[in-house]
């Protein structure tokens, strides 16, 4: 399965000395390029202004890819969506059938 992430950095972590906040930032860097180089962690971008980031990660199950950011050094210090996305082809094949269903009974 693939999931969406977007995770945004809550004020409190700001608010921590910086010696602190840098120690997160880097154990943080480390969870994700461990998941990279693991296959896990898809791909990753910063979204500028928004304090966060968006990336594509695989899992087994959402309670996979939710215990894995528990893991995260900076879980407690970040908001995090996470959607299950679906592939394109498939969403199409399933409505086209949806449809022919649909339009076959009238």
């Amino acid at each position: 399965m693939r999931f969406m992430v977007i995770l945004r950095t809550k004020d409190t972590y700001f608010m921590l000395p910086e010696e602190r906040q840098l120690k997160l930032f880097e154990d943080s860097v480390a969870f994700v390029e461990r998941h990279r180089k693991a296959g896990n962690c898809k791909e990753i971008n910063y979204l500028p202004g928004s304090k966060g980031t968006v990336s594509i990660w695989v899992a087994e199950s959402s309670e996979e890819i939710t215990l894995r950011f528990l893991e995260n050094p900076m879980s407690i210090y970040e908001d995090a969506q996470i959607y299950l996305l679906s592939d394109w082809d498939a969403f199409v094949s399933t409505t086209r059938k949806i449809y022919r269903h649909l339009l076959a009974k009238k």
